[in-house]
């Protein structure tokens, strides 16, 4: 039997292999903001999140592949503080290419689960990202990408009525 969360998480994990085609210039705007050579070690990064037991070494592994991304992306820009506006498009594209098997589970586990003694701010930050990708890559059509088409796009006729709806985005640990 699946869980409603197995659910979400195979959808999306369908969804990501289904749009593994895309290409940087599909999604994002400055191509300069993506090093294809990192891809690798963050995709590694995201998936890590499978294999670790407590909700803080799940977050952990997400924020060292959101790390990269910033470092990267504040490197490239000149700009110190970047914005969710900034990150968000990338993150979804990796997220995308990770092609993750258990994303939502390991969202509602650190969700529920992480002591909320712990750094609010950091984590809070990095969960509101987690969930804001899940709402998109869920929602995601052919017309959020640039030059794909509704045939390569493929259809989300298999989608459970209970992914419709957007995930939980309120959390004890947001700011």
């Amino acid at each position: 039997r699946f869980t409603i969360a197995s659910k979400k998480d195979n959808f999306i994990y369908k969804k990501c292999s289904r749009l593994s085609f895309i290409k940087p210039e599909n999604y994002i705007k400055d191509k300069k903001m993506i090093n294809e050579k990192l891809l690798p070690t963050i995709v590694e990064y995201i998936n890590g999140m499978d294999k670790k037991y407590t909700p803080v070494d799940k977050i952990k592994m997400f924020g060292k592949a959101f790390g990269i991304i910033q470092n990267f992306m504040s490197f490239t820009s000149g700009k110190a503080d970047l914005g969710v506006d900034d990150t968000l498009p990338l993150l979804v594209y990796v997220i995308i290419k990770s092609k993750p098997k258990m994303l939502n589970t390991n969202y509602t586990f650190c969700k529920n689960y992480i002591n909320p003694e712990l750094d609010k701010k950091q984590y809070g930050m990095l969960l509101m990202q987690i969930g804001m990708v899940i709402k998109i890559i869920n929602d995601m059509k052919h017309t959020d990408l640039i030059g794909v088409t509704e045939e390569q796009f493929g259809s989300d006729n298999e989608k459970p009525k209970d992914l419709r709806r957007a995930p939980n985005l309120k959390s004890k640990y947001a700011f």
